[in-house]
């Protein structure tokens, strides 16, 4: 009961930070638009997805340094931490170089790759890409930095140097488009904001996470290798993802043009909101789940990647159902009229997502158990399917939906060959751990969605007011949905008690004879 205690703490302190990033994303991404415009927006797009991919060319050991630091913690083998931490932030260091390289490069061919551009936006992308690039680098040392407070559950420091740069990234984004400045000015922001947090994660790791002797004797051939052994598969899965989620922005602008990545954007970037909420329930139980996968405990591992998937989709399923049902009314009203296409694609981009975010426990337990190569494989396959896919239907004529309905077929594929994979992996079979999660919110998603449809129905569209309206009663008919089909039976039943018992206590007793 305490660690389940525990994960409820570090996911309330991760929400919290999650819900302030959401409520800025909220207010300001309408602003971030109107201001610089589809065509300019859609460059920026752009160019964060292309800095991206040069976050791979450290092949995959951010991911391998997570791994085996748990794993090592979970054996105890300190002096294998103190070579992990040492060999990988000399590695960063020595790959930083190459990413600034490539930047700079990208810059300069970049009016020769996307011919489809306004001149001036290819003249100001040439300074962008290298000072975004700039910014990766930060984010390779911030990565390890997080790793080692993650590993001693320090989730809310973490969080607390989130909010502190989600502080400085949004005051600086309003400044610069307040007072005219471009994409250049957004760029320079974003490095300011990516260099505090390396610099606040730094300060904090050595003090509050697991302890690890950073020293150049303590930089290791031996224990690079051996990160390598396990990262050249992870690059292979980044790479991979990269492809499925980050590169339509380059499809479209290579096939369609450059304001139409406005309207795929906006739908890809709830559903990139949705992920991350996810992202902290993953987070919070991932090293534990490490650990595990070290000491062998299948048990334990059946366990916790049940909890993890149940609470997952317990947050994910009124969120994604929302989307296809309430998505069109909620764009209208976020981003004004002209943006319908946006709904399309927002409703097509939520059926892989489902499956995408259920697995992730999943995907979790198969990297601890060492089994990247499958995880690697999978995610190559999904990429080349909807590489292919997507390109093929822009050019028969469907556009950004063809790119969207690229992503839907081989992520649903692929997600249920992962999960029956995995499942066997850990024992117990696939049907009772189905029975037990994807079934339970597979449900209560479609009682759901017949409450959103019903609720549509009645009320009518009518701004803001009505629109959360609609958001309140659904979230009350959601709360007993959810704790009682997505949650273990005990775990609901006991949740509404404890919720009765706290509304209950509340009442005075005088009201409570009232007749």
């Amino acid at each position: 009961m305490s660690k389940v205690r525990t994960y409820a703490r570090n996911l309330i302190a991760s929400w919290a930070g999650h819900g302030a990033s959401l409520a800025v994303a909220f207010f300001l991404s309408p602003f971030i638009v109107h201001s610089l415009g589809n065509a300019q927006y859609g460059v920026w797009t752009l160019l964060v997805s292309l800095t991206g991919y040069l976050g791979l060319v450290d092949i995959g050991v951010r991911a391998s340094t997570g791994r085996f630091l748990n794993y090592y913690l979970g054996r105890g083998e300190q002096e294998k931490v103190d070579r992990l931490i040492s060999t990988s932030l000399a590695f960063f260091t020595a790959v930083s170089v190459v990413v600034m390289a490539v930047a700079v490069g990208l810059g300069l061919a970049f009016g020769h790759i996307f011919t489809k551009f306004p001149p001036e936006l290819v003249a100001e992308a040439a300074w962008v890409l290298p000072l975004i690039g700039l910014n990766v680098w930060f984010g390779f040392y911030a990565a390890t930095f997080s790793q080692l407070l993650a590993s001693r559950e320090r989730f809310d420091l973490m969080n607390a140097v989130a909010l502190a740069v989600l502080g400085l990234r949004t005051g600086g984004t309003v400044w610069v488009l307040w007072t005219g400045h471009g994409i250049t000015a957004l760029a320079l922001v974003l490095v300011a904001s990516g260099a505090m947090a390396c610099v606040l994660l730094g300060l904090l790791a050595w003090r509050k996470g697991s302890p690890a002797a950073v020293q150049k004797s303590n930089v290791s051939l031996g224990m690079l290798k051996e990160i390598l052994s396990f990262s050249v598969w992870a690059f292979v899965g980044n790479v991979s993802v990269q492809l499925v989620y980050y590169t339509s922005s380059a499809i479209i602008g290579l096939l369609i043009g450059a304001a139409e990545i406005t309207y795929y954007s906006i739908a890809a970037m709830l559903i990139d909101y949705a992920s991350a909420a996810v992202s902290h329930v993953t987070n919070v139980m991932s090293p534990d789940i490490v650990k595990a996968a070290g000491q062998g405990d299948l048990a334990q591992l059946r366990w916790l990647s049940g909890k993890a998937t149940r609470i997952t989709m317990l947050v994910m399923v009124p969120i994604l159902v929302g989307y296809m049902t309430l998505g069109r009314e909620f764009i209208g009203l976020w981003m004004g009229p002209g943006y319908e296409e946006s709904a399309w694609v927002l409703l097509l981009l939520a059926i892989p997502a489902f499956c995408d975010v259920a697995n992730r426990p999943l995907v979790i337990l198969m990297s601890g158990l060492g089994h990247i190569r499958l995880l690697a494989v999978m995610s190559a396959t999904q990429a080349v399917f909807s590489l292919g896919l997507a390109v093929s239907l822009v050019l028969a004529g469907l556009g950004i939906r063809g790119v969207a309905w690229g992503a839907v077929m081989p992520g649903v594929a692929v997600q249920v060959w992962l999960f029956v994979a995995v499942t066997r992996r850990m024992g117990g079979g696939a049907w009772p751990f189905f029975r037990a999660t994807a079934l339970r919110w597979m449900v209560a998603g479609a009682l759901f969605a017949g409450l959103c449809m019903g609720t549509r129905a009645l009320l009518p569209q009518g701004g803001w007011p009505w629109f959360w309206a609609k958001v309140a009663i659904l979230a009350a008919l959601y709360a007993p949905i959810g704790l009682l089909v997505t949650l273990n039976r005990d775990d609901g039943v006991s949740r509404l008690r404890r919720l009765a018992r706290v509304v209950y206590g509340r009442i005075l007793p005088a009201e409570r004879m009232a007749p």
